[in-house]
């Protein structure tokens, strides 16, 4: 379970990278969101905390709608 926690920060680490790169508008930001949304969706899932799930569910459909929205240029 202490490797988890230790997975989950990385997570939260590696999203806080996808948001500086949206900053400096790069597209692989939402890639980066993507993954990250989905492995906080299903870590949420997993223990029972449904709201903070679809949150990052809804979170995760934004980012895929960001990358290709930015991807059609």
């Amino acid at each position: 379970m202490e490797q988890l926690r230790y997975a989950m920060w990385l997570v939260t680490a590696a999203a806080i990278v996808g948001a500086w790169l949206n900053v400096k508008r790069r597209r692989s930001g939402f890639a980066v969101w993507i993954v990250t949304n989905a492995a906080n969706g299903v870590y949420c899932a997993w223990r029972g905390e449904l709201a903070q799930a679809a949150l990052f569910a809804a979170f995760l459909g934004l980012a895929a709608w960001g990358w290709w929205a930015w991807g059609k240029d």
